[in-house]
């Protein structure tokens, strides 16, 4: 059984990259694929020091990742694949950066420590997703983290919920900008797949955000979607897709989803975003911002949200003063000072290298803690 399944599998490579202690899980496609793409450099200084692979469901991820990172990436078809290769393996701590449904699959696996580091800090209701029980950690960025999942988890183990900031701030990458003009960035997000995670501001008011911010030629609209905005709903879509070609079509547009989110924000002068992870990132830069208003009242508790108090709201009640709205927030930006609070709160207090260096300190704990684990349980010496 098992001389078959590695001929299939490119044997002497996955045999060796098999017997590494660490693995990344990523199930997801390609428009999935930016959740891996803001962990990559933090990964590959982990990989100095402690070599590691990335496990991936889906070729065409595979394929692109084989593209952008020398670190090793095994593909698993099935799940049969994927548990047949963990029996061979010497995975002591197995990391995820979603809460995807085949996670599940990954979890099966009772012989390493499931560590489980999300793709950002948000105020969505995935942020307090009752799935992290099932990791053994979960690292998070600041204070807020503790605090919305004390508000959202029953049988919170606060032991479990680790701090380490947010490495991606160490490899802000500089962007050149290619216009004189100011800089401001419309990124929406998707429309998700239920209500309570239903923030985006296409539908209602994005075509007058864009249509605003073109019409003063002193200005350059950059639009960056989020990767999956239209999958669920061909009313979000088509708004969408006429939106890019507005944006296409203006000398002062730019459609932007090449870009790594926070290189991009690096030089952004003004920003105005739904409710998503990029306004906290946002508020390492402490630049003037928006938030849209999409929030639904029975769903959506937003007396928690600190990081509003650090935006201007905006929403149909407003929409037809954005221009001076704008002009106000460049000129004076009464909030500042209420930023530098709040993105403590969310992000921490780390110099440059800090988080970074933290994330693999508790990864190599978490490898020393697997094997004293299994040595207590009598197990260590029935593992390969």
């Amino acid at each position: 059984m098992y001389e078959n399944y590695f001929k299939v599998i490119e044997t002497k490579k996955t045999k060796k990259y098999l017997q590494l202690k660490i693995s990344l899980y990523f199930f997801g496609g390609l428009a999935e694929v930016y959740q891996i793409n803001q962990w990559l450099e933090t990964l590959e200084e982990l990989n100095k020091t402690e070599p590691l692979c990335i496990i991936v469901r889906n070729i065409n991820v595979k394929n692109y990742l084989n593209q952008r990172t020398d670190i090793p990436i095994i593909y698993f078809d099935t799940i049969n694949e994927l548990l047949t290769a963990y029996e061979e393996s010497n995975f002591k701590v197995i990391l995820y950066i979603n809460n995807g449904m085949k996670n599940f699959q990954s979890l099966i696996y009772h012989k390493a420590l499931h560590i489980h580091l999300n793709h950002g800090e948000s105020e969505k209701a995935s942020m307090h997703s009752n799935q992290c029980k099932c990791y053994d950690y979960t690292y998070i960025v600041g204070d807020a983290a503790y605090d919305r999942y004390k508000r959202h988890i029953i049988n919170m183990k606060l032991a479990t919920y680790i701090k380490i900031g947010r490495p991606q701030f160490d490899y802000i990458k500089k962007v050149e900008k290619q216009f004189n003009r100011t800089v401001i960035l419309y990124a929406p997000t998707d429309e998700s797949t239920h209500i309570a995670m239903r923030y985006t501001s296409i539908e209602r008011i994005g075509l007058q955000i864009v249509d605003t911010i073109l019409s003063n030629p002193n200005y350059q609209l950059v639009y960056r979607p989020h990767p999956s905005t239209g999958k669920n709903s061909k009313i979000i879509s088509k708004i969408n897709t006429q939106i890019i070609e507005k944006v296409n079509q203006a000398e002062n547009g730019t459609v932007e989803n090449n870009l790594n989110a926070i290189d991009l924000l690096s030089v952004v002068d003004l920003a105005i975003f739904d409710n998503s992870s990029l306004i906290i990132d946002f508020l390492y830069f402490n630049r003037p911002m928006f938030a849209t208003n999409m929030f639904i009242p029975e769903y959506h508790d937003t007396k928690p949200f600190k990081m509003l108090k650090s935006c201007i709201m905006l929403d149909e009640t407003n929409i037809e003063n954005l221009q001076q709205l704008i002009i106000e927030q460049l000129k004076r930006d009464p909030l500042k000072k209420n930023r530098e609070k709040i993105r403590e709160y969310y992000l921490g207090n780390y110099k440059k290298g800090e988080s970074t260096k933290l994330f693999i300190q508790n990864i190599l704990e978490a490898i020393k803690e697997r094997d004293q684990l299994l040595e207590q349980k009598g197990m260590l010496n029935t593992i390969h």
